[in-house]
């Protein structure tokens, strides 16, 4: 894509583009993308007004956060012996109570050299207890790294340029500002001294915020760029809302996956659902949640179950086979997700909340 200049008084100026790296390693793929914009010997100080970018390279590799949980995982179920280890993998409340705890010791890595994973009674009557060195979790993770490292190194390629080129790195999602990512980074640019420098002394801003600023400025620019009376409004009502980074439901008949709140809904955010299940006459009923995007629940993520009792509420019978209840999901401003049971009838919440999960993207 070829980079054009601003106005007729930036052709005068020395253009020298600036290369930026762009890591974005999200749920279950990392995006690798470098993109080039103009950098004038007088630089402008208003930076809306550098609208034309080129994209030199872009590619995608299949790992993401879920594999990195996934090693972290199956290196903690090493802890149990053979007979232990498979009857956890084959209970989905199992694994959905132990990945939660590595998700979140994930996050703890972030400031400390190392972490203990508890979970009490994560099948029968067997507890988990391990302390976790943040080198031994690296090494779980090695191939996830070095097959992220062949993808940059790829990308660079495709676009034509050497480390010695890149200006900036801008890493998006918490494992990309990992310590190991950092010093893969290093390594790959130790030649590049700016650069280098640059990620020695890297401060712990949230790229994500400004990715998603980018984003707004680019739509603003595509909507409103013929007409300037709104153009000029659009800046006093820009505002930026956090939103659902996966989608959340809950399991009905026959496996399939009832979706209550979408990836993509604005947060915070409450919606209710009726819910049709089976009338199999039993006393209590368990509830299943699920994270993911397919409407067959093998395909997403148990990340939470609770059983309750079908005498505590109101439900409606549906023909002679089936109830249908009301569920509701809420999720609060700092990504809380939290679960509830309605009554039929009152509207009104039977229970505490059922399930209480953080769902921040990792």
């Amino acid at each position: 894509m070829c980079l054009k200049p601003i106005n007729n008084k930036a052709k005068n100026n020395k253009i020298k583009p600036t290369n930026s790296l762009i890591i974005n390693i999200g749920g279950a793929q990392t995006n690798i993308s470098i993109a080039s914009y103009p950098s004038y010997k007088n630089k402008t100080k208003n930076l809306s007004n550098i609208k034309y970018f080129g994209i030199k390279s872009i590619s995608s590799i299949e790992i993401g956060s879920q594999d990195f949980t996934d090693a972290f995982v199956s290196d903690c179920l090493k802890e149990f012996d053979k007979n232990i280890l498979k009857q956890c993998l084959e209970t989905p409340s199992a694994l959905a109570k132990l990945r939660r705890s590595c998700k979140t010791a994930e996050k703890i890595f972030g400031e400390n050299s190392h972490v203990e994973i508890k979970v009490n009674k994560l099948y029968g009557n067997n507890n988990l207890q391990m302390i976790l060195n943040k080198s031994d979790y690296e090494k779980v993770c090695d191939n996830l790294y070095q097959n992220i490292n062949l993808e940059i190194k790829k990308g660079i390629k495709a676009a034509k340029l050497s480390e010695i080129n890149i200006d900036n790195i801008l890493l998006i999602g918490n494992i990309s500002r990992s310590d190991k990512i950092k010093n893969m980074l290093k390594t790959l640019f130790k030649h590049n001294r700016l650069l280098f420098n640059q990620l020695s002394n890297i401060s712990d801003i949230n790229n994500d915020f400004y990715s998603v600023i980018g984003g707004v400025i680019q739509a603003k620019n595509y909507l409103y760029e013929d007409n300037l009376n709104l153009n000029n409004e659009i800046e006093n009502i820009l505002s930026l809302n956090d939103i659902s980074p996966i989608s959340f439901g809950v399991e009905t008949l026959n496996g399939m996956m009832e979706f209550v709140i979408e990836k993509g809904t604005s947060i915070p955010v409450q919606k209710n659902k009726y819910i049709k299940i089976r009338n199999d006459g039993e006393k209590n009923l368990e509830i299943r949640i699920y994270e993911g995007e397919d409407n067959n629940v093998s395909k997403n993520q148990l990340i939470s179950a609770a059983n309750i009792n079908k005498g505590n509420f109101k439900s409606e019978k549906v023909g002679n086979n089936y109830i249908e209840i009301l569920i509701q999901f809420e999720i609060s401003s700092d990504l809380n997700l939290c679960v509830y049971v309605l009554d039929i009838k009152t509207k009104k919440r039977r229970f505490e909340c059922l399930i209480n999960i953080d769902i921040k993207k990792s």
